[in-house]
């Protein structure tokens, strides 16, 4: 089973208005969050993003910058969680409480 941030979910559905998708692109993009679980701002969850975000701007990570703030909320969705991280964005490299796998589930895990 996927779980995806709430934040994800919202951008996705952002994604499709301002693309100006139609009805059935956006069924099937709902169909498809329905079928994942949707994790809501938990305190684990915000607890986990201050830690991450705290950890990141003093060791100088590049996910700290202003411009990863939906970056680091996935990231402590799977942190508060205890879930491997499916991406194959290199921002979440070098973070130790992030184990990452390749979504398209190769074996080749980071």
């Amino acid at each position: 089973m996927w779980v995806l941030p709430f934040t994800v979910v919202a951008e996705m559905r952002f994604g499709a208005e301002v693309a100006g998708w139609g009805a059935r692109r956006r069924t099937v993009l709902d169909r498809l969050i329905a079928r994942a679980g949707v994790v809501p701002p938990l305190t684990e969850v915000t607890d986990a993003y201050v830690e991450l975000r705290t950890w990141c701007v003093r060791a100088g990570h590049g996910l700290g910058a202003k411009d990863h703030e939906a970056d680091r909320w996935v990231a402590a969705v799977a942190i508060a969680g205890k879930l491997r991280l499916a991406s194959e964005d290199s921002i979440f490299e070098g973070i130790p409480t992030i184990q990452l796998i390749d979504p398209d589930g190769d074996a080749d895990e980071h």
